[in-house]
């Protein structure tokens, strides 16, 4: 889920006529925790040309992505990136958003250049998760050690590196008379 920080407010995107001041009071509204009028503001910003302004797209898409719907988020994240491919909280978003929508394979390579931004280490457990889903076990497990060590606190981390190490180490140890799959459907119905 997006946070407050992933707005950048941008003032030459607030000092555009056409639909700075719609920018504006989008990013007041959401502030206020007016999530339909942040809504309501930031359409009529995309409406009035702001859909060729990436800072635009960008809180569209954070603004679509609290209100869960994802699919559009993910459409608005995607704009901003196209507009401006260095835009990492954009890219961010579209990675998450594609994680949400359970397209893993997507994911990874909106993700993956993350890795050398200070988005990095928020970046490796979304990509642990899609290593996972696509059955890349050992890479899942190094992606979540790395999340570990980039937030050693979370708890959340830690139980997610033990599942994939016992799900690797059931694979590892699967003999030529056990069937993996059934291994891999057993270990999920946990």
């Amino acid at each position: 889920m997006p946070t407050p920080s992933d707005f950048q407010f941008d003032q030459q995107t607030a000092s555009q006529p056409r639909f700075g001041q719609h920018y504006r009071r989008a990013i007041e509204a959401h502030a206020a925790n007016d999530l339909p009028g942040a809504l309501k503001w930031i359409s009529l910003a995309v409406k009035h040309g702001g859909n060729s302004d990436a800072n635009v797209q960008h809180t569209h898409g954070v603004i679509l992505r609290y209100l869960h719907r994802v699919a559009d988020a993910a459409a608005a994240f995607e704009a901003a990136l196209r507009l401006d491919t260095s835009k990492h909280v954009a890219r961010f978003g579209l990675g998450e958003c594609l994680v949400t929508l359970q397209q893993y394979e997507d994911a990874i390579p909106v993700l993956e250049p993350l890795l050398t931004t200070p988005l990095g280490s928020k970046a490796l457990n979304s990509l642990a998760i899609c290593f996972l889903q696509t059955g890349y076990v050992l890479k899942a497990i190094e992606h979540f050690e790395l999340a570990c060590a980039a937030n050693p606190r979370s708890p959340a981390f830690r139980a997610l590196i033990s599942l994939s190490q016992n799900i690797g180490q059931a694979i590892r140890l699967a003999g030529p008379e056990d069937d993996v799959s059934l291994i891999i459907s057993k270990l999920e119905s946990i």
